[in-house]
């Protein structure tokens, strides 16, 4: 390395030189005749650079000629014949790349074997090929010098990220920082320590490492932190950062305070910056809007909504950014000039009213058709018909898409993502959960009313007991098996949701109040909906084969997991017959629950 820099600097003093003297003596020469032409003066120039290179050039050979076992040499050269082979200013830059790919030919050639010619070799190759080079140096690097290693991991690291392998680019800069905890790659390593579960492992990673001496690797760090770490790590490297004379744009003060959960100084650092501006990015707007809502300045939200809108049209987050400034400012929702948003949030709400009727009107047009050939209809609840179906699935899905968004202003799946990493936001989500179900149930009194005592508890229980007890058993040895992670069994929006709402019924109410929220309340709402509005409402006008299969397929369709799709089809289809074979509700709500206890009871205790 430090070779090439004194080639660099080496090749810029002796241009320069050269450049100022010979010009400056040919100049004095020259008749005015000689200069008075633009063009001809650029060549004239351009002509004595090249001349000054080869002169270096023939240096250098001669030297290599003297030296022709020096591979240092040898890759000092390329390094000179690089500084002007990738120029877009030179015209001769082209003859420059042709003898800087004969000089990486014969490096390649003479010194196969020495580090030195084959990191500078793979440090100028990219993507697969890259890879593809590097990869058999891992073996051949165990006895380099450490500084040699760095360089390889580093440069491995870079081209699987180019080549999109996020797990093996992540890999090799973990074991780059280990021998050099300042270098660049360590977000990199962060990311990845952080993907295979190892936090605690990735904060320590960051407080070890050196504060960056660039203002932008380091504002890289801090924004890092706050996007993957809790608490005050993210304003902990900010401060050590402005400790050290760095300044740090108001953006990344901004996100570190916000994760600290100090809003009023995150609110200070976003004014302390440049005013809004049509050219800020989705997230910063963000960032600008919550800030608002958050230290009660309803107007300046509604601005910032009002700006977006402008800027972006009316779009998805907007809307739902404009549902929880409605919840928290009414006022300043409504007078802010934000039609759009609102007529969009109400047209998506009456879409999910109206979704169950896609299910509705063929499910009775099949019944009529079944009624005219005579075929018999029985109906698995005697009170419950396709009304209630539809009102029932159109209060589950409203529910759930309209508490998460004026709650927080995001679906739930986002709400996951951007919540659930703080035990805060994880009792946060535990609360939307309960409120989903309170309002939802609320609204379904009315059909589950229509419902017999009978009904509900059914009959023959003990004739569906094996099956539950077989189920629980299935079921834990997959929670017990995840818990060891003994297999991989790829984490998805949902499973982070039921993991963070678990975590904040914890944390409200201990393990009893998980198990409550969990596996008791959610059993009771949704097999009532599923195995009782849908499949009930379903079964007046299908044959239960065909009715328990769509109430199963909507149910696992609902979950949004598709990993584990066909589990939750299974768990519908299962709980469909036990309704069927019980007449009753209990049996698939004990089913149901059971699955749900052993979810908390692995996640709480394993």
């Amino acid at each position: 390395m430090k070779m090439r820099l004194r080639v660099a600097l080496l090749s810029v003093v002796f241009m320069s030189g050269v450049a100022s003297v010979v010009c400056a003596a040919d100049i004095r020469n020259s008749s005015l005749d000689a200069i008075d032409t633009p063009e001809h003066s650029v060549d004239y120039v351009s002509t004595r650079h090249q001349s000054a290179y080869a002169e270096m050039l023939r240096a250098f050979d001669e030297a290599r000629q003297a030296r022709p076992d020096d591979v240092e040499l040898a890759v000092a050269k390329c390094v000179f014949i690089g500084n002007f082979a990738y120029s877009e200013e030179l015209s001769w830059a082209d003859a420059a790349a042709q003898d800087l790919q004969a000089c990486q030919g014969e490096l390649q050639r003479k010194f196969p074997l020495q580090p030195q010619s084959t990191l500078y070799i793979l440090e100028h190759r990219y993507g697969k090929e890259a890879i593809s080079f590097g990869e058999p140096l891992l073996v051949r690097s165990a006895g380099w010098p450490v500084a040699q290693r760095i360089r390889l991991h580093a440069a491995l690291s870079r081209a699987y990220a180019a080549n999109k392998q996020v797990a093996q680019a992540g890999e090799q800069a973990w074991l780059t920082v280990q021998l050099d905890p300042g270098h660049e790659r360590l977000v990199t390593a962060l990311r990845y320590l952080v993907s295979i579960n190892k936090a605690q492992e990735a904060e320590q990673l960051l407080v070890n490492a050196p504060v960056e001496k660039m203002m932008w690797m380091e504002s890289a760090r801090i924004n890092a932190a706050a996007e993957l770490f809790p608490g005050a790590l993210a304003l902990t490297e900010l401060q050590r950062a402005e400790h050290a004379g760095l300044k740090i744009d108001a953006w990344t003060r901004a996100r570190a305070y916000r994760r600290a959960g100090d809003n009023v100084q995150a609110a200070a650092a976003l004014r302390s910056g440049p005013a809004a501006t049509d050219y800020e990015t989705p997230e910063q707007r963000r960032l600008r809007f919550d800030l608002a809502l958050l230290t009660d300045d309803g107007a300046g939200a509604a601005k910032v909504l009002h700006d977006w809108v402008r800027k972006t049209g009316v779009t998805t987050q907007l809307a739902y950014a404009y549902a929880n400034l409605l919840n928290r400012h009414p006022a300043a929702a409504l007078n802010g000039g934000l039609g759009q948003l609102a007529t969009w949030l109400l047209s998506a709400a009456l879409g999910f009213a109206l979704l169950p009727g896609l299910l509705a009107f063929p499910a009775h047009y099949r019944g009529t058709v079944r009624a005219r050939l005579g075929k018999a209809i029985v109906p698995l609840f005697s009170g419950l018909g396709l009304r209630h179906m539809w009102l029932a699935l159109g209060v589950f899905l409203l529910a759930g898409f309209l508490v998460p968004v004026v709650r927080s202003g995001m679906a739930v799946d986002s709400l996951t993502e951007y919540l659930a990493s703080t035990v805060t936001a994880q009792r946060q989500l535990a609360l939307t959960e309960l409120w989903m179900l309170l309002l939802g149930s609320l609204f379904l009194l009315y059909p589950a009313s229509r419902l017999t005592r009978l009904e509900w508890t059914g009959t023959g229980l003990w004739r569906v007991a094996p099956w539950i007890l077989s189920w629980s058993a299935v079921a834990g040895l997959i929670f017990w098996v995840g818990s060891l992670q003994l297999m991989p069994l790829h984490p998805t929006a949902q499973t982070q949701a039921v993991a963070a709402v678990i975590t904040g019924a914890q944390a409200i109410g201990g393990i009893p109040f998980a198990l409550l929220l969990v596996a008791v309340l959610v059993p009771i709402y949704e097999e009532f909906v599923f195995r009782g509005c849908i499949l009930g409402g379903l079964s007046r006008h299908l044959s239960f084969g065909w009715a328990n299969l769509c109430q199963a397929v909507i149910f696992a369709c609902i979950h949004s997991d598709p990993p584990r799709f066909v589990f939750y089809l299974v768990l519908g289809l299962t709980a469909g017959w036990m309704a069927r074979r019980t007449r009753g509700l209990v049996a698939p709500i004990l089913l149901h629950g059971a699955n749900n206890a052993l979810a908390v009871l692995a996640l709480t205790l394993l």
